[in-house]
């Protein structure tokens, strides 16, 4: 089939989650098809008025910044070539499309902006949160009666969307990894965008509550912080890495990758993946274990978290058989099985338009 596959931001392995999820689609889908990538671009000023009019007349002002009408024609334009057009979120579409549409909404986007604005973030962001987050939920409800099928990375968000058309459970390919290392000399390590604000809870829970209760344990272990932004937090009782040239090869240094992620997140954690590719064990908290099918140690609180991870670095052939463990279950996200269940949502779509 001839895909469009459009996606608000560019492609990057590194990016923010729509631009990893635009990485993982493209890799998928160019396996059996004719794919054409339409990136929305338009000057600041027409992003910046788009979202303020979005704003005026009720639609989520992501969608103005996102895809402004100028780069809607564009998009419209592109899609009459195209038998099927994929767009990633529903912040990269402004209207109904006269070719067969799949909207991927990766995670539920309105879920996401409601939990936010009860997540750390300032009052005024939080409020800003809450609006947009009734907006998002109205729009979801649109853009699914345009479209033929939704895609989702997780069966919990898919269980907040609309359901005008068919949901399909995509979850995330792991796209970004490397070799691991012989010598790990990072013990605990947590990795993310630290202004994302799931993201900046959990590392503040880390440094407040886990690392003190690890470093009871483990007075030795060297317990890392890493990624974009994590400068800006001012954690006390872990070492910090902010903005690193690649998470993988931090990733590829550690013992023991923790995820103490809560429930203002949403989706399936890139961070995860990308560990148990890199041979790092995983410990998780329960939100994150409902979504991810791969091996790792659970605990609920901090103690827990603490013990838990403990436990595996005390036990180096523990730690070894569940991060080989972990690798091991990580074929129920390449992008072979991915371009698979995209396979069975296209046939289905072209199906329907056929009858």
């Amino acid at each position: 089939m001839k895909v469009l596959l459009i996606s608000p931001r560019p492609p990057l392995r590194d990016g923010k989650g729509d631009s990893i999820r635009a990485v993982a689609l493209l890799e998928a889908l160019r396996l059996g098809h004719e794919v054409e990538l339409f990136v929305p671009s338009a000057p600041l000023r027409k992003r910046l008025l788009a979202a303020v009019v979005d704003l005026l007349v009720g639609r989520p002002a992501q969608v103005g910044w996102s895809m402004p009408p100028v780069a809607w024609t564009q998009a419209t334009r592109a899609a009459k070539n195209a038998d099927v057009v994929v767009a990633i979120t529903v912040r990269a579409v402004r209207g109904p499309l006269a070719t067969a549409l799949v909207i991927d909404h990766v995670d539920a986007l309105s879920l996401n902006w409601a939990q936010r604005a009860r997540g750390p973030e300032g009052l005024a962001r939080r409020t800003v949160a809450r609006i947009e987050a009734a907006r998002l939920c109205r729009w979801e409800s649109r853009v699914a009666g345009w479209a033929l099928a939704q895609l989702v990375v997780t069966s919990q968000d898919g269980a907040h969307l609309p359901v005008s058309s068919p949901v399909h459970v995509v979850p995330h390919a792991v796209t970004n990894t490397i070799e691991s290392c012989d010598d790990r000399d990072i013990d605990v390590v947590f990795t993310g965008n630290m202004r994302y604000p799931p993201n900046t809870e959990a590392a503040l829970w880390l440094d407040r509550e886990i690392a003190p209760a690890l470093l009871s344990l483990c007075p030795s272990a060297r317990v890392v912080v890493a990624g974009r932004g994590a400068d800006r937090l001012q954690l006390n009782n872990v070492e910090v890495m902010s903005d690193v040239p690649s998470i993988p090869a931090v990733l590829a240094r550690s013992r023991v990758a923790i995820v103490p992620m809560t429930d203002i997140g949403t989706g399936l954690p890139n961070k995860a993946l990308e560990a148990a590719a890199c041979g790092a064990a995983l410990v998780v908290t329960p939100w994150l274990s409902e979504r991810l099918q791969v091996p790792a140690r659970l605990a609920r609180d901090a103690a827990g978290l603490a013990a838990q991870t403990a436990a595996l670095l005390a036990d180096e052939p523990a730690r070894l058989a569940l991060a080989d463990d972990a690798r091991g279950a990580l074929a129920n996200y390449g992008t072979q099985q991915i371009a698979q269940q995209l396979d069975e949502v296209l046939i289905a779509v072209t199906g329907l338009i056929h009858t």
